[in-house]
Order: C-alpha cells, then structure tokens, then sequence
C-alpha cells in the first residue's frame, strides 16, 4: 500500500520511504539472495563432515588417537597450569570476596578444558544451572553439552535441537548458556574446527597401522617350508604340518629322516614395511602442527640446531597458550 497525501481529489503525494541509518544493519541473510536465509537456520558448514554426510559426532572417534590426544592434553594442559584470578575493578572489598567464593567453588579446571574443546569441534555450549546462594543468584553448575545437539539459526543464535524441534531447534533463554567458538564469523558460526584439519592424517595414520602390522607378520618372519616325499598319506603331511607349527612356537622339530625343512626370507619385502612407520611420522607431524603449532622433535635441522628449534617451538607454544588463554577469560 501506498503512503502518502491526498492533495486534493486529483492529486497524490507520496511519502519517501525512510532510509536505512547508520545504526542499523543492511547487510543481513534476511535480506540477501542467499538461499539459507529460507531454511531459518543454518547447518554446519564443515567441509570434512560434509562431504561424508556425518555430524560433528564423527570428529570424537579420532579424540582417542595417541597423537591427538597427546597434543590436545598439552595444548590443554599449558592454559590450565596457568595462575587465574578475578580483577576487583573498582567493586567493593565486600562484593569481591563474594565473587571469588563463587568461583573457588566451582570446577574451574575443568570447565577450563571444556571451553577449550571449542578449538577442536569449533564449538563448545556450555549450559548454566543457576542457584540462590548467599542472597544472590550464583552459578552452582557449569557443564558441557555435546556440540551435536546444537545448532544456530539465520541470526546466528544458538538454538538446541530438541525431540520437538529437531531441525530448527528450540530457542534458548538468555545467560543460560556460554558457547565459546574457535575463529567464528559471521559467514561461519560454527567456527573453524581443527579436527576438521587434521581428521584425514588420524584416519590415515590408524589405516597405515593397520597394514603395517599385517606387512610385519606376513614378511617380519620366515617362512617355513616342509618338503616330505612324494606319495605320503595325508595323515603324514598333516603330522609334518603339525611339528612345523610347532617349530615356529620353540624353534624345535621332529621330522622324518627322508624330509627336508627350508627356511625362506625376502628381504626386500620386509623393508617395504618402512613405507608405512614413514607415513605415519608425516601424520604425526601434520596433527602435531594442526594442534600446537609445531612437530615437537622433527625438522630439528631446518632451525638451526637443537637449541634454536626448542626456542622457536616454545614462541609457537607460547602464543597458542595465551590466545587460549585470553578466550577462556573472555568466556
């Protein structure tokens, strides 16, 4: 419908539609051709999971792996080993001790660790229990909700996907929730997962194990062959199996005197095997790398000795700590 001013019977002023201020936000996904903004909310734009048509769930399966859960104990473990405390500001004596007993009683280690999972899924909710306490209404809980049952809205506020509503999710009241993200954007309030960098160098690594092994048993040791006379009964091939099975449990044998045993290597598919310890060191680099910032103990040559790798390894360390740090506080 039209506004505007009837001047007289013959004529017609149309008003001006007002004009978007500075204060207001023009650029949103309401208003944008992107076709997400229809949905109402916005699904996970993690290529990895994408691409296998998984949830984030997918990215716990490899948390257990002995290279990845080194280095996320001691990117962890640099941030929680640090001093914390709580600047007073300009509050009262009485007001300050109150807030330091809040916190005195909670976890904090622990709840240290669950925002700094944030970094490895993208994203960590952290769901609040408020009590009444000291007259006050205090925190008594915080505890971490698996990522996967979240997601955020074209807003990008996060919403829980409930049995109710389980693609939009359901809305969330406010400070009932934190919800730490590692490099959030606007484009991407998921943030950016680094088990999402490092998940094909995990998957690899647990493939290359697998047949490493299998290479180790099948060329690691000799073949026995038994040689018996031709035209001999089953129930003499079978025994000689038998003794041969034996021998290679305590290297002893009985055999016939017109028999022959024959041991057989191949050397050259034995050393074949190296192919895979050299695969699984560039993926224990890669997660290395992925997750703090430097391969620890290799590529020591290309920093100039020993000396000077440690040095630079603990720069690289140090940062990583302090921005987890500053995003712990921040939360």
């Amino acid at each position: 419908m039209n506004k505007g001013i009837w001047l007289n019977e013959h004529t017609f002023h149309k008003f001006s539609e007002p004009k978007k201020t500075i204060g207001e936000e023009i650029a949103t996904r309401k208003r944008s051709l992107d076709f997400i903004s229809m949905m109402g909310y916005l699904p996970n734009p993690d290529e990895t999971i994408k691409k296998m048509g998984k949830d984030i769930k997918v990215y716990k399966e490899i948390k257990t792996e002995s290279q990845v859960a080194t280095c996320t104990l001691s990117r962890t473990a640099g941030v929680q080993s640090l001093k914390y405390g709580i600047n007073r500001g300009k509050a009262k004596s009485k007001q300050a001790k109150t807030i330091e007993r809040v916190f005195n009683e909670l976890p904090v280690k622990d709840i240290i660790k669950d925002i700094l999972d944030a970094n490895y899924f993208g994203y960590q909710p952290l769901e609040i229990t408020w009590i009444d306490k000291y007259g006050l209404i205090i925190p008594g809980k915080i505890q971490a909700k698996p990522a996967e049952w979240f997601c955020f809205d074209d807003s990008n506020q996060l919403r829980f996907k409930s049995k109710d509503n389980p693609i939009y999710g359901e809305e969330l009241p406010e400070r009932k929730f934190l919800c730490p993200r590692y490099n959030a954007s606007y484009d991407n309030p998921y943030g950016l997962s680094l088990f999402s960098s490092l998940f094909w160098y995990a998957t690899f690594k647990k493939d290359a194990l697998k047949f490493w092994l299998i290479c180790v048993e099948k060329y690691g040791m000799p073949f026995i062959v038994g040689k018996i006379r031709r035209g001999a009964t089953d129930d003499e091939m079978n025994d000689l199996l038998e003794k041969l099975d034996q021998m290679c449990q305590d290297a002893i044998a009985v055999i016939y005197d017109d028999s022959s045993v024959e041991v057989k290597s191949d050397p050259s598919k034995a050393s074949s095997s190296g192919m895979f310890k050299d695969l699984i060191s560039l993926c224990n680099e890669e997660i290395a790398k992925v997750i703090v910032g430097q391969t620890l103990t290799t590529q020591v040559g290309e920093t100039g000795g020993a000396y000077a790798a440690s040095q630079t390894h603990q720069e690289v360390r140090q940062d990583i700590v302090d921005m987890d740090a500053a995003q712990v506080s921040q939360t």
